[in-house]
This record gives C-alpha cells, sequence and structure tokens, in this order.
C-alpha cells in the first residue's frame, strides 16, 4: 500500500509539473500578459521562465522524494534534502552563475539546483525505501508503524 501511494503521487505530481513546462515552454508570453506585462518585461519573462521550467520536473520528483522521507521519520535527511535544493546549492550558484552569466545565470541555477539534489535524492530514496522494507519484513527488528 504504502509503495503504491508512493507511485501515485509520483505519477500525478509528475503530471502536473510536466504540463506546467509545457505550458511554460509553449505559451509563456500568454502567462506574462495576464499580468499586463509590457514589452521590456515580456522580452526578459519569456527566457526567464522557459528556463525555471526546465526545473519543474526535477522539483516534483524531489519533493515527493522529501515527503517519503518525511513519512519514514528520517526527518534529518528531508530537511537536508530541502535545504540542498533552496540555500545550499541555489544560493551560491545563483551568486556564480549571475557573476558569470548575468541575469540568465540567476534563472540556471533553479534548474541546475534541483538536478543536483534530485541526484542525491535518488539514490537517497532507493536505499531508504529498501532498507525499510527489509526491516518490515524482518521479524525480529521492532515495526514502529
Amino acid at each position: 500500500r504504502y509503495i503504491k501511494t508512493f507511485r501515485l503521487s509520483l505519477i500525478v505530481s509528475l503530471s502536473i509539473m510536466a504540463l506546467g513546462t509545457i505550458i511554460f515552454q509553449s505559451a509563456p508570453h500568454l502567462l506574462l500578459k495576464i499580468f499586463k506585462a509590457s514589452g521590456a518585461l515580456l522580452s526578459m519573462g519569456v527566457p526567464a521562465m522557459r528556463i525555471l521550467s526546465a526545473s519543474f520536473l526535477f522539483a516534483a520528483f524531489t519533493i515527493i522524494i522529501i515527503v517519503l522521507l518525511q513519512s519514514l521519520g528520517k526527518g534529518a535527511s528531508a530537511l537536508i534534502l530541502s535545504l540542498m535544493r533552496q540555500l545550499l546549492l541555489l544560493m551560491p550558484l545563483t551568486y556564480l552563475l549571475s557573476a558569470t552569466l548575468g541575469v540568465a545565470g540567476v534563472w540556471w541555477s533553479y534548474p541546475i539546483a534541483e538536478l543536483a539534489t534530485a541526484a542525491v535524492a535518488l539514490p537517497l530514496g532507493i536505499y531508504t525505501i529498501k532498507k525499510r522494507f527489509r526491516e518490515l519484513n524482518n521479524p525480529a527488528v521492532t515495526n514502529e508503524i
């Protein structure tokens, strides 16, 4: 039941974010016009939205892994992943990339931070799930759930 819920959560979140990615990639100017964006804002906003949307799928995956870790009592691991994606990687990347690429570097820091965090979250999530279900299948281990 746990794995089934995890898979469903992953499918739903990835589907929603895939739809968001498609919309942000194909029609960012329409989204910005909702807010009455001027020509200058459109020229900056369209590339920014396309770059940012490159991080959506990685963010969805990472957030679901964070929730998985929290539900299994691995709050410290969940916290580390949250800090990685929102502080430990994002802030230095934003600083470094803005210094080298300008404003575009700020936007590129998001997908890079999300990809790097997802690369850490995947093996951590797999390891945690395998370890937890080994414990559940071993009658000698106390079951806390």
